[in-house]
């Protein structure tokens, strides 16, 4: 029974995420970037005003990317603390930016804004969202990833930082609408 339920959870979860999030079901997608199996999604559509992003992680918060490259035993508490905090944002996220904001051309995209927002319980100063799109050769073989970084600046203490959920993507993974 588990191993019909999981797919069609995922399945599931991901049709009602994309009709959840769209106020306007018709709002045109620039991009969007999904593991496979599908565990993240990211989505960049237009809004009348400017940009949303659409931010799903099917298999709850606990599944949600914290840290991108090397770790020791020393950063595994700071790991664990960003983990908790970013936890807070949910598994279903939308992010608005305003058209002057952002700057893309197909999968490179670069997006700030300086207002607080709340996105769940997750309280943030600012945001900002960039992906770029990467390629390494190794030889006859050649990886294409699409990098994907999603930040919220902070203030504790009176002490600025960043969270940042960070996501490498295959290059098949990711797919550009025409527009």
């Amino acid at each position: 029974m588990k191993t019909l339920f999981y797919p069609l959870s995922f399945l599931l979860a991901f049709t009602l995420s994309q009709y959840a999030f769209s106020k306007n079901v018709l709002d045109p997608i620039f991009f969007t970037c999904r593991t496979q199996p599908a565990t993240s999604t990211y989505q960049m559509t237009e809004t009348k005003d400017g940009y949303r992003l659409d931010l799903v992680h099917h298999n709850g918060v606990e599944y949600i990317p914290v840290h991108l490259g090397m770790a020791t035993y020393a950063s595994l508490s700071k790991i664990e603390s960003r983990a908790k905090e970013l936890m807070k944002m949910g598994s279903f996220v939308q992010i608005y930016f305003q058209k002057d904001d952002c700057s893309h051309k197909n999968l490179s995209w670069k997006c700030y804004s300086k207002r607080p927002l709340q996105v769940g319980e997750l309280k943030a100063e600012g945001v900002s969202f960039k992906t770029f799109d990467k390629s390494t050769q190794v030889e006859d073989y050649e990886f294409q990833n699409v990098d994907v970084h999603l930040s919220f600046r902070q203030r504790k203490n009176h002490i600025q930082y960043d969270l940042t959920s960070s996501f490498v993507f295959a290059k098949e993974d990711c797919k550009v609408h025409n527009r």
